[in-house]
């Protein structure tokens, strides 16, 4: 056992002794409660000789059989209480009241003994439930889900590097475990490169998009400038036919001549006046027909913009797929190998090697250790 064995206070012929007397005669214990304290020191002294190790799977063993081997004893000695009920009915009270103590001595001595082997197994548990969950953690850091930044991702990595993962903690699992590590890293890394690839479009996307909104305010301050100049040009116009009016009735009243050269002055006027509306229809429609070609071609370009970008998206969506795909071939390849030296080490522990040494054996053959054989996968 893990622990120094109790000292007891009879000799080792006492024990033998009482240990004989209560095989012929199991009532004596249910008797009389000297016999039994008797009886209980030869047990514990007996399990002293022979103890067990719970840091080995021999010693465990030998913690398991001491446990059972009392449970036996104990149970011999509860088939006798009820086989003496029978014969004693006038003592019944007093047989049962001794059978429980018996019972409940030799269940408290039990438990003693097994105690370093239980709490072994506690400890057990417990590491294989915190392997399990690190197991756990790490295939689901590896799902990237809707609305994760690259921020976030990075992190993510960040705890999955820092995973501490040692042969204590994971035993023979340890190789499945490092390389679900690496395949989660190496998931999370192109996530990364992914979602920043995302972001870095999403933010050229608008900064397209707010100097499109920029070009056009400007372009509509422009017509309206060129709207504001257009109509100045108009009153002025209208004004200067005012004023050629005015002269027209003034020159009126002064004689013919200056009233033929006044007509010609106002015919020439007119026609200067029709010429400069006819120059400003002309590049009013210029104007126009610039500013549609300018907006179709910044549809065009806008076109162009989308296309690539769906293109892209559809390369991501192909690398991504391709990558899952990868991914599930590793993952039944390595259940596939887990598989087989689970078998070849059941094959070997039913020829009868342990647990502990048949993984030992399988790990040696992987390792190349053993001559002339191999395990096919």
């Amino acid at each position: 056992m893990a622990r120094a064995a109790q000292k007891v206070d009879a000799p080792i012929a006492d024990h033998d002794a009482i240990k004989r007397e209560v095989a012929d005669k199991p009532i004596i214990v249910l008797m009389d409660p000297a016999k039994l304290d008797a009886y209980v020191a030869a047990l514990r002294a007996e399990v002293a000789e022979c103890p067990g190790d719970v840091d080995t799977a021999r010693g465990r063993d030998v913690i398991r059989a001491n446990a059972a081997e009392i449970g036996k004893k104990k149970s011999a000695i509860d088939r006798e209480r009820l086989r003496s009920t029978e014969e004693w009915r006038n003592n019944i009270n007093t047989v049962n009241a001794a059978g429980k103590l018996v019972k409940e001595r030799l269940q408290a001595l039990q438990d003693e003994t097994r105690a370093p082997l239980t709490a072994w197994e506690e400890r057990e548990a417990s590491r294989k439930a915190e392997a399990e969950a690190i197991l756990a953690d790490m295939k689901a850091s590896a799902v990237v889900q809707v609305g994760d930044t690259a921020e976030i991702l990075r992190e993510r990595l960040d705890r999955i590097r820092s995973r501490n993962l040692s042969d204590e903690m994971f035993g023979p699992r340890i190789e499945e475990v490092t390389d679900l590590r690496d395949e989660t890293v190496a998931s999370l890394q192109a996530a990364i490169e992914r979602v920043e690839q995302e972001e870095a479009d999403r933010a050229e996307l608008a900064r397209l998009r707010a100097e499109r909104e920029q070009r056009e305010r400007e372009e509509a301050a422009r017509r309206e400038r060129e709207a504001e100049e257009a109509a100045a040009a108009e009153r002025q116009r209208m004004d200067a036919e005012a004023e050629a009016r005015r002269q027209s009735e003034e020159a009126a009243r002064l004689e013919r001549e200056r009233q033929e050269a006044a007509a010609r002055a106002a015919r020439e006027a007119e026609e200067r006046a029709q010429a400069e509306r006819d120059r400003v229809q002309r590049e009013h429609e210029e104007q126009l027909a610039a500013e549609r070609r300018r907006a179709e071609e910044a549809e065009r370009a806008a076109q162009a913009e989308r296309e690539r970008i769906a293109a892209e998206q559809a390369e991501r969506e192909r690398q991504e797929r391709e990558q899952r795909e990868e991914r599930a071939r590793r993952e039944a390849d390595q259940a596939h190998r887990t598989a087989v030296k689970g078998k070849v080490k059941q094959a070997m522990m039913s020829c009868g090697a342990d647990e502990d040494t048949a993984r030992k054996i399988v790990l040696a053959i992987l390792a190349g250790e053993v001559p002339h054989t191999t395990i096919s996968f």
